[in-house]
């Protein structure tokens, strides 16, 4: 009797193998839905928005400025999950200028997605490669105006800023004062999460972030009349900090 149960129990057991094998070959796992996903990104100076027709603003200070160019290279984009893990965009790599504000990431899972991060400049191999490398209409050539500071070993501009500035004590007086800021050094290199605020992305649609980058924030510290012309090779310091206070310029609109 004890034999015959063996066999009993082992046949059950070799069923159950078979029957589940069958099931798993049988079993077809669901596609990953995917959607567009986009940053919207707009450029400000305090709460006014400027663009190529409307450059001038005041920041929260009541300094008047006007900015001619104002754009930075956004690098590592990625979408933090509910589970905590991060869904990585390969190759999302986009320049933000002020005539530009929407840009196509890549497709993603559709799901929901606790907040968006990035970089703000390039990391290696990106920022040590020579921009004639690349085809034209990359976002990693040559650019006008320039986003290179000329060599392998310097690298990309990060962060490229040019414009004029009233610099009278009662900010009363002409926008004549040119002010010139760049970053771009790999210590220079800084991450921003965007603040918990769950979005979805649906299937079948665009998916839009809307973020306002506050210029009025990055230079707020700043004397224009005395640090008016910043790279990181004449003042390594101050353009060390301006890289630092990108962190700072990002909200949600």
């Amino acid at each position: 009797m004890k034999n015959m149960s063996k066999c009993i129990l082992n046949f059950c057991l070799l069923w159950f193998m078979l029957f589940s094998a069958s099931c798993k070959k049988n079993a077809v796992v669901a596609p990953v839905v995917m959607a567009p996903f986009y940053l919207d990104l707009h450029t400000f100076v305090n709460t006014t928005e400027i663009d190529t027709t409307h450059p001038v603003a005041l920041d929260s200070a009541g300094r008047k400025i006007k900015l001619t160019t104002a754009q930075f290279y956004v690098s590592a984009i990625r979408l933090m999950q509910p589970t905590g893990f991060y869904y990585d965009l390969p190759g999302g790599v986009i320049l933000k200028t002020i005539g530009t504000n929407s840009f196509y990431i890549g497709n993603v899972p559709v799901g929901t997605y606790n907040y968006v991060s990035f970089n703000v400049g390039l990391g290696d191999p990106d920022n040590s490669t020579d921009p004639s490398t690349y085809p034209a209409g990359s976002i990693l050539a040559p650019q006008v105006p320039s986003m290179w500071f000329g060599s392998t070993v310097q690298g990309y501009v990060f962060m490229n800023i040019q414009g004029l500035a009233d610099t009278t004590a009662a900010h009363n007086g002409p926008l004549n004062y040119p002010i010139s800021y760049e970053t771009g050094r790999p210590s220079e290199l800084y991450g921003v999460n965007m603040p918990y605020q769950p979005f979805t992305v649906a299937a079948g649609q665009n998916n839009f972030i809307h973020i306002a980058c506050d210029y009025g924030k990055l230079l707020q510290p700043l004397n224009f009349k005395t640090q008016n012309n910043v790279t990181p090779f004449n003042n390594p310091n101050l353009a060390s900090q301006i890289a630092s206070n990108a962190r700072y310029m990002f909200h949600y609109q």
